[in-house]
């Protein structure tokens, strides 16, 4: 079963099986853009939008951290990523481009996110932000202390170097 869940512009986000989401425009159903896994080859689009975004970018490896992203026009134009770490992950590196911004896609990247989440056994999501806590908020995740996060996140170059000590610490416990 296909559902409409999003539409703005000429996109449409569909959910299909509550499983699959991808993006049809209204008049071409061949025109599929799905969330998707991305790999090393999408590593520079990954750092462009982490740059305009204000988001570090000297610790990114695609090849063990598990990025997701949208693609619109066959070019990324919103991502983010876990980095597992056994019944615990780090949400990080979450961005969506300025043209696509208040649109759902983020919701959809949570969401995405916290499904690989769950297909990888992890229990409770960690993450630091400085400027997106109501958005975190807004899907469930609580503020905490960081003297609430396990050694091995808090271990993370994300902890202990490339976020400042000001930033904002959220977690979601998953059921």
């Amino acid at each position: 079963m296909i559902r409409q869940i999003l539409k703005w512009e000429n996109v449409v986000l569909y959910k299909y099986d509550l499983s699959e989401t991808f993006f049809l425009s209204k008049s071409y159903f061949h025109n599929m853009k799905k969330v998707l896994d991305l790999d090393v080859t999408y590593t520079e689009e990954v750092k462009a939008i982490l740059s305009k975004s204000k988001l570090p970018t000297d610790d990114l490896d695609l090849s063990t951290q598990r990025f997701i992203g949208v693609l619109s026009d066959q070019k990324l134009i919103g991502i983010g990523a876990l980095e597992l770490y056994g019944s615990s992950a780090l949400l990080r590196s979450m961005a969506v481009i300025y043209a696509g911004q208040n649109k759902g896609l983020g919701t959809n990247l949570v969401s995405g996110l916290l499904d690989l989440a769950r297909k990888n056994n992890v229990s409770e999501l960690f993450l630091l932000t400085e400027t997106a806590e109501k958005f975190f908020a807004k899907n469930g995740f609580n503020k905490i202390n960081r003297s609430e996060v396990p050694a091995e996140i808090l271990q993370t170059e994300e902890f202990t170097n490339l976020c400042p000590s000001t930033a904002v610490c959220m977690s979601l416990v998953l059921n």
